[in-house]
C-alpha cells in the first residue's frame, strides 16, 4: 500500500489550522475525517493508505508548526 495523498493533506491541513483557528478544531478534524473515509467508501484507498497518509501529513504539520512558533 502507498500512503494516501489525500490522507496526508488533510492531516496536515487539519492540524495546522486548528492551530491558527483553535476555537474550529473540533470541525475542522470533522471535516478531514470526512474527507479521509469519502476516499474509504469510494474504493480510491484502503484503510493502511490512509493512515500512512496520516502519519505523513502528522509529520509535516508538527514541524511546519514548530517552525512557526519560532518564526515571530
Amino acid at each position: 500500500s502507498y500512503p494516501s495523498e489525500g490522507a496526508g493533506v488533510a492531516e496536515a491541513s487539519c492540524q495546522m489550522l486548528s492551530c491558527l483557528f483553535s476555537k474550529g478544531a473540533e470541525w475542522l478534524k470533522a471535516r478531514a475525517a470526512e474527507h479521509k473515509n469519502s476516499r474509504l467508501w469510494a474504493g480510491a484507498a484502503v484503510r493502511s493508505d490512509l493512515s500512512g497518509g496520516e502519519s505523513v501529513g502528522a509529520t509535516v504539520a508538527t514541524r511546519v508548526i514548530a517552525y512557526a512558533k519560532t518564526d515571530r
